[in-house]
């Protein structure tokens, strides 16, 4: 993940998008969503830092797609067909 927001600085932007060269520019549709943006060692167990940041990204990049997340509605079972 890149310090300044270019890719002079590190391989993502803060959204993970990729990218295209040193300059601002990215690859649309192309986000790293998983430990790849941690840019250095965490010392400990990174499970739940890598999920914050996958979660951030796809939070992030559906916004910007104008994709609307569903917050409310509840994993579970699926309603029987029959």
């Amino acid at each position: 993940m890149s310090i300044d927001g270019t890719g002079f600085n590190g391989g993502t932007n803060h959204m993970g998008e990729v990218f295209g060269g040193n300059g601002e520019m990215v690859h649309e549709g192309l986000v790293v969503c998983d430990g790849a943006l941690v840019p250095a060692a965490l010392g400990v167990n990174p499970f739940a830092t890598i999920t914050a940041l996958a979660e951030r990204s796809v939070e992030l990049v559906a916004k910007k797609q104008g994709i609307n997340i569903d917050y409310e509605t509840k994993n579970g079972m699926p309603p029987r067909l029959y």
